[in-house]
């Protein structure tokens, strides 16, 4: 899938893990900043038409978010803050 992004996160990785490190919610500023630099969009992003029924609603982005409480729940206020809808945002929680 080209447009599939796993961006795995270890805040206490072993000295041979490649992936990212520290918190998931340090990088999320990161990651939408360089996206919307690369398509040309402004950050944060507008709000959907308020009048529009959920149905309705065709994001180009979504985020899936899992793991301890505080993590997601940093994360997404973080998504929050860049205009994100509550319906780009799908989460679970182990805690």
């Amino acid at each position: 899938m080209p447009n599939f992004h796993y961006l795995p996160t270890l805040s206490r990785a072993l000295t041979s893990w490649t992936g990212l490190r520290g918190y998931v919610q340090e990088h999320v500023e990161r990651i939408l900043t360089e996206r919307a630099a690369r398509l040309g969009q402004p950050l944060p992003t507008p709000p959907p038409e308020p009048g529009l029924l959920p149905s309705e609603l065709n994001f180009d982005i979504y985020a899936y978010i899992c793991g301890l409480n505080e993590m997601v729940s940093g994360v997404r206020e973080r998504l929050s803050g860049f205009g994100w809808h509550r319906k780009q945002i799908v989460f679970e929680r182990y805690d």
